[in-house]
């Protein structure tokens, strides 16, 4: 950040918003906009501001020139947050994109902004931010937004998380809150195979379930073929939604389990055993530890 512009007073272009003769700080863009704003309101919104202007000033104080920081940022990301300092009305549309919304994040951050940080925190969750999830959980974990983390990940399970392009998009984020994810993750999966496994929930399950006609073990493979499948389908998408999908019947796992017989009986109910196991689904954890 510059303190001098070198450009004469009446050369300067101002923003509409921000060009009362009686403020006493000039702030400039990289475009060459100037913005006036008086230095108390910068002092109470900014802990950047606020530590510069405690300094000893140097110099004279009445050099228009002096009074003049040139920032590195676009003129409509300075523009966005001085109406945020200021209690002018907010730009909507700056709060419901990420390409807008993050170089905003990060100038506020940059200068201590807490109180633009606080509005965009409570903007995040807005339909247009949330559909894209792995972005909003780098953005909250970028600022340690704990509820913003636990949302987007319960929005982002229906992702593979060990996929190459999300992995990507996760790119730059701590180890610990990528570890987080993975960590939900696992325990989704562990949870469902042990139900999974569970001879109370699923007979085919029990290696000592035996017939009711003819008393002998039952011995099918087709429960465990198919119980295989729907682990592998969880770990691709933890949400589970190639599961709760009407295909689940059509495949070919499930239609061998469900056409097994013994002693001339179905051993599976296929309604009766797709409602059982969407409930497991339903029940598995949904928050980051």
């Amino acid at each position: 950040m510059d303190s001098k512009d070198g450009i004469d007073s009446q050369a300067r272009i101002f923003n509409e918003h921000f060009k009362d003769p009686h403020d006493d700080v000039v702030l400039r863009s990289k475009e060459n906009i100037h913005f006036r704003v008086h230095s108390i309101i910068l002092r109470n919104t900014s802990s950047f501001f606020r530590t510069m202007f405690s300094l000893p000033q140097t110099g004279s104080s009445s050099s228009e020139a002096e009074h003049c920081l040139h920032l590195d940022e676009e003129d409509w990301v300075i523009e966005a947050a001085l109406r945020m300092c200021c209690g002018m009305p907010i730009q909507i549309e700056h709060l419901r994109s990420f390409d807008t919304i993050e170089p905003l994040l990060h100038f506020c951050d940059k200068y201590g902004m807490n109180g633009p940080i606080s509005i965009m925190q409570a903007a995040i969750s807005s339909p247009e931010l949330i559909s894209d999830p792995i972005r909003l959980y780098k953005l909250a974990c970028q600022f340690s937004w704990e509820a913003e983390m636990q949302l987007s990940a319960r929005l982002a399970l229906r992702f593979d998380f060990t996929h190459p392009d999300i992995i990507s998009q996760l790119s730059g984020i701590d180890f610990a809150d990528f570890a987080r994810l993975l960590g939900l993750v696992r325990r989704r999966k562990d949870i469902f195979e042990s139900r999974l496994n569970n001879p109370d929930d699923f007979n085919g399950s029990n290696p000592h379930y035996a017939c009711r006609i003819c008393g002998t073990i039952v011995n099918d493979p087709t429960w465990r073929i198919l119980r295989m499948v729907l682990i592998r389908e969880l770990e691709k998408c933890p949400l589970g939604d190639t599961i709760r999908g009407e295909e689940f019947l059509l495949w070919p796992e499930t239609v061998a389990c469900m056409s097994a017989t013994h002693c001339s009986r179905a051993l599976y109910h296929s309604e009766s055993t797709r409602k059982h196991i969407l409930e497991l689904l339903d029940a598995l954890p949904t928050e980051l530890e």
